[in-house]
């Protein structure tokens, strides 16, 4: 968390109002305990950025099938390994960036993230720089 102020002397601050959101950034592995972690944090997300209880409904899907998806397809089933999230709220949209290091999930593969796709306003796969995925996905509030 960050807060900018102002000190013009004599024990006098003036606090300066946040313009936007500050990005979140997880990184987590595959327990159910922080799966369950992140689905609750986009909930949270979600509410403050206005989403019906609907769409709040069809983040978390996205996210959960994201998050074993990657589990499944990047590194072969296997939960000892750690994934990085990024989100970002700003307005009414909620992007979420999903990194990995594990095993390219190229087009050979078919589309394992047909679900995420429907449900989503946005959705980007490409390969990390340093090996393994980025999945960034984003929706706006209706």
């Amino acid at each position: 968390c960050m807060t900018s102020f102002n000190y013009s002397g004599n024990g006098k601050v003036n606090f300066l109002p946040r313009q936007k959101s500050l990005p979140v950034q997880l990184s987590l592995n595959f327990s159910n305990e922080c799966t369950e972690g992140l689905l609750e944090f986009v909930k949270r997300l979600s509410t403050k950025s206005g989403f019906s209880p609907s769409g709040i409904s069809e983040m978390q899907s996205a996210v959960k099938d994201t998050v074993e998806l990657i589990r499944r397809h990047a590194y072969g089933g296997n939960e000892n390994n750690v994934y990085h999230v990024l989100l970002t709220s700003v307005d009414s949209e909620l992007e979420m960036r999903f990194a990995d290091y594990g095993a390219s999930m190229n087009s050979d593969k078919g589309d394992v993230f047909s679900s995420v796709r429907r449900t989503m306003d946005r959705f980007e796969l490409r390969h990390h720089p340093k090996g393994g995925n980025v999945v960034t996905v984003s929706k706006k509030a209706k």
